[in-house]
């Protein structure tokens, strides 16, 4: 997210009414025949590429059929003149208007860069059919995904079509409940109906293929070079400085951070937070809106909330603070990275250096 050029927006906080209710209902499939999705042998050659790119086989059958019977029953829903379409219509009505900032929603800002406007001008088209309901049909729906398939493969030869279909099956599964969520913000206005969705579209691309993410990813800040680390240290950044080397535990393939210095880098971007040695409270900046939906809190011996709710479950680990010689607890930090996703926080973690970065027009303590 661009936040040195974006303009600061306060997301109003979403309180849920019949939406909640409504869900199941726009869960029920439609029954009918799929047309076959040809896996193999679909190429596209990019203007600016001689690369081919081949649709992945390893896209299965079931997962095409899921995907599109989810759009059809969406679309149907979102449009049959029930309940669901008389709550959806306004905020829909909205994000057709073609003064939207469809910018906003995948990038976090309408300044974009040259990459992420060849992006936008690709994708936004098709993933407007998707987030906007308006695949029908089963073939409107194959088509429709078949051509996100080939734009992302033009932008990014490396995208596998396997990748494409999961990460359209999340969006798919979980924009219902959000575009239910906000059907009822209080006097939603184009600005903030766009940042929620942006909110919304980070945690879909938590779990989508890193080729996939680096299309909507922007560096908004010059790296400072790693500083000398010996094996058993990590850094951290905020807005591409280091503001911190901190020691590090690498268990079971999961990297852990004493939950001190995750505090002190989450206070520098106003978050508050308490530790108690078996939970830890954080508190979101105000006016933050928290993507609550499809929270998952797992098992464990610890408890990590968000303004008074519980998100996750884990289990740190005690050892030592090299640098204190104190007895300490250490936390997950990919756990920590998909909960301030969920805030919208842009943080990435490429296993040696955790890198954050704020809003501009927040002043970093």
């Amino acid at each position: 997210m661009d936040h040195t050029k974006r303009k600061h927006h306060i997301a109003p906080r979403i309180t849920m009414t019949a939406a909640s209710l409504a869900i199941a209902t726009l869960a029920a499939p439609l029954v009918g025949t799929l047309p076959a999705f040809a896996a193999t042998g679909s190429t596209t050659t990019t203007a600016s590429s001689s690369t081919t790119a081949t649709a992945s086989s390893t896209v299965s059958q079931a997962a095409m059929t899921t995907l599109v019977t989810d759009l059809v029953t969406l679309s149907t829903k979102a449009h049959d003149g029930g309940t669901l379409a008389t709550m959806a219509k306004p905020l829909l009505t909205m994000m057709q208007s073609s003064t939207f900032d469809w910018n906003e929603v995948l990038f976090g800002t309408d300044q974009l860069t040259a990459s992420q406007q060849q992006t936008a001008t690709i994708l936004v088209p098709e993933l407007k059919q998707v987030i906007l309901f308006q695949t029908p049909t089963q073939s409107s729906a194959t088509q429709t995904i078949q051509a996100v398939i080939t734009s992302m493969q033009a932008l990014n030869p490396k995208i596998q079509a396997s990748a494409v279909v999961s990460f359209l099956t999340t969006l798919v599964q979980e924009s219902p409940m959000e575009v239910l969520q906000l059907t009822s913000m209080s006097n939603p206005t184009d600005t903030s109906v766009a940042t929620a969705l942006h909110t919304f579209f980070n945690t879909y691309l938590v779990g989508a293929s890193p080729d996939i993410q680096s299309l909507f990813s922007t560096p908004t800040h010059v790296m400072q070079p790693l500083p000398k680390m010996n094996a058993h240290q990590r850094a951290i950044y905020l807005n591409g400085k280091v503001v911190s080397v901190v020691p590090a535990l690498v268990y079971g393939g999961t990297t852990y951070m004493p939950i001190w210095y995750i505090q002190h880098a989450l206070t520098s971007m106003h978050y508050t937070s308490t530790w108690t040695g078996h939970t830890w409270d954080l508190v979101a900046p105000e006016g933050t809106m928290i993507n609550f939906t499809k929270v998952n809190v797992g098992t464990g011996t610890m408890s990590i909330r968000i303004n008074g709710r519980l998100i996750q479950m884990v289990t740190g680990r005690v050892a030592v603070d090299p640098s204190t010689h104190h007895m300490t607890t250490y936390m997950p930090i990919w756990y920590v990275i998909q909960i301030l996703m969920r805030a919208g926080v842009q943080n990435t973690w490429n296993g040696v250096s955790w890198s954050l970065q704020t809003n501009s027009s927040s002043q970093v303590q």
